[in-house]
């Protein structure tokens, strides 16, 4: 359920608890309690199923995209492989001087 906080336009949520689950009080900002309960209007689904989904849509998303930057790092190292790039042995240790400090 949101309810009015203590500071400013903060709301509080509080998680439906049951007993696989834990409840966490956040706190967010009139704009996504206004995103929410829109969701909840659209939806018909009670406040606390849309901020589970909510969360749940958030960290998948989110660890995507962290994989899709590994993986991009990976592809640009097999790539430099494949071309036989050559850097200097001692940049994981030294990448800031090799990357600001001019005549290297």
């Amino acid at each position: 359920m949101i309810f009015p906080g203590t500071r400013g336009c903060r709301q509080a949520v509080n998680l439906l608890q049951l007993p696989h689950r834990m409840q966490v009080p956040i706190w967010i900002d009139e704009k996504t309690k206004d995103k929410i309960q829109g969701l909840v209007r659209l939806t018909g689904k009670p406040e606390e199923k849309v901020v589970h989904e909510v969360i749940e849509t958030g960290l998948k998303n989110y660890q995507q995209a962290h994989r899709s930057a590994a993986k991009a790092l990976l592809e640009i190292a097999d790539y430099a492989k494949k071309i036989g790039a050559k850097g200097p042995k001692d940049l994981s240790v030294n990448h800031d001087k090799y990357e600001w400090d001019e005549g290297v």
